[in-house]
């Protein structure tokens, strides 16, 4: 519940911020103008794309929303699987009349779950912004999807080595690696004629995050790019 209320609330600051910094066309324009040349601010901030409010609050702050999603998942799913073999509990549970598969798929019933609230939460702070509902969906939705996917990493961490920390410096690493694919990805992009939007090259391609963020909501509004992350997190 930290976790949801928290990362809720960053969405919704970061719409009032962004609207008071670029309240119009022509700033919004300059900051996008400046952005999608440098490749630090690219690396750091993501996707630009366009110049409305909800493409300049998108470039802005969706990348800390999913991967704040992701961080959530992964402690989440090994705090319920390996920590609780850790400390006895999990033990306890078994001795009952479930199978060996429960706590994991309970671990990830809830996470999925508090992904899919987190999901909304974020669409309703940019809704309450002023943003466009489909945007503002296509962004949760986004959240959500990064969310489902590192759940499933995860999974896969707590079962291939024998400790919470361990486990948590295994997906940490994962994540670590999607947001550096992604970073180069953007840092070297194309600008598009117009110079206020951008193409990712391809390292962005290899990266959960990317895909995600290549949905481009306010402006392509991209959604089958979110089956991308869905189907990573069943391979896993």
């Amino acid at each position: 519940p930290v976790w949801l209320v928290a990362v809720a609330l960053v969405a919704w600051v970061s719409v009032a911020s962004v609207v008071g910094l670029y309240p119009t066309e022509a700033e919004r324009a300059e900051f996008a103008a400046s952005s999608v040349r440098s490749p630090v601010t690219l690396a750091f901030n993501g996707v630009v794309s366009g110049t409305s409010l909800g493409g300049v609050t998108a470039s802005q702050t969706l990348l800390t929303l999913m991967v704040a999603a992701a961080l959530m998942s992964t402690l989440s799913v090994v705090r319920h699987t390996r920590q609780e073999e850790e400390t006895g509990r999990a033990e306890l549970v078994r001795s009952a009349a479930v199978g060996r598969d429960a706590g994991l798929a309970a671990a990830l019933a809830v996470t999925v779950g508090a992904d899919l609230v987190l999901g909304l939460l974020c669409a309703l702070a940019f809704v309450a912004g002023g943003l466009p509902w489909g945007g503002s969906l296509l962004c949760g939705a986004a959240v959500a999807a990064v969310g489902v996917a590192f759940a499933a990493v995860a999974a896969v961490a707590a079962q291939v080595v024998t400790g919470s920390r361990a486990a948590n410096g295994l997906a940490g690493a994962a994540l670590l690696l999607a947001f550096l694919l992604r970073a180069v990805g953007d840092a070297t992009a194309d600008v598009e004629p117009g110079g206020t939007s951008m193409r990712s090259s391809w390292p962005s391609w290899l990266s959960p995050i990317g895909w995600a963020q290549q949905t481009r909501p306010y402006d392509d509004d991209v959604w089958w790019l979110l089956a991308l992350p869905l189907l990573l997190a069943v391979a896993c």
